[in-house]
């Protein structure tokens, strides 16, 4: 591809028998070319953007009341598009601030929560070993950021990924949530700088605005059934 002209390229189709390849193909064929079309279109269920609302779904499924299932927990928090969000001056606050709480949690860091199966999200904000390792490793990294930045950054994630999605019960909070979650990934993430992901994107967002336009938007259901609607 990359001895092709301009010309040529116009008249190129690659053929992939496998649409798990897509992804692969198109991380080689974006530095050649800006403009291409995937004529089959690819499955938004082999995306990672769909990934990530299985784990999402997953922590509300485990959840017992406030309580969290450490696994999934970590598994929302450690999505690449989550780990590397910009929820202040640089991205690399968020990564920290992910790593540590997984250092915690998995015992490598030893706190009065380290090892739990459950846990509540106030335990993490309120965890001053948390923000003190967090702190430590900025410094070592000259990136300037105070307790404050850090745990504005952790309440937002908590407040997107997880508190938000507690009291869902109709499709029109479910849509609501939905959006709120892709417009910070669209704007706050690099999923921004994948074409393919901002087409999976705009398609869930088209998901989330026709929950919103139900005739029954307003009717409770229980959050599984939402979640198997969605799917």
């Amino acid at each position: 591809i990359k001895d092709l002209s301009a010309a040529d390229l116009n008249r190129t189709v690659v053929v992939v028998p496998n649409p798990d390849h897509i992804i692969p193909l198109l991380s080689e064929v974006t530095q050649v070319v800006q403009d291409f079309n995937i004529s089959l279109g690819y499955p938004l269920k082999r995306s990672s953007l769909h990934t990530l609302f299985e784990f999402i779904f997953q922590t509300q499924l485990s959840r017992k009341e406030h309580r969290y299932y450490t696994k999934d927990y970590l598994k929302v928090l450690s999505h690449p598009f989550i780990k590397n969000l910009q929820l202040s001056s640089d991205p690399a606050v968020t990564r920290i601030l992910v790593h540590k709480i997984e250092e915690i949690l998995t015992g490598k860091e030893l706190t009065r929560i380290s090892g739990s199966l459950f846990l509540e999200l106030e335990d993490i904000e309120s965890l001053d070993e948390l923000y003190m390792l967090a702190q430590e490793m900025c410094d070592r990294l000259k990136i300037p950021v105070n307790r404050g930045e850090l745990s504005a950054v952790l309440e937002q994630i908590h407040e997107l990924l997880f508190e938000g999605w507690e009291h869902v019960s109709t499709f029109k909070g479910f849509g609501t949530q939905l959006g709120s979650v892709l417009d910070i990934l669209t704007h706050k993430s690099f999923l921004k700088n994948y074409p393919l992901n901002l087409n999976i994107a705009t398609k869930i967002h088209e998901i989330a605005d026709e929950f919103l336009r139900t005739e029954f938007a307003a009717e409770h259901f229980p959050q599984e059934d939402l979640f198997r609607i969605f799917e």
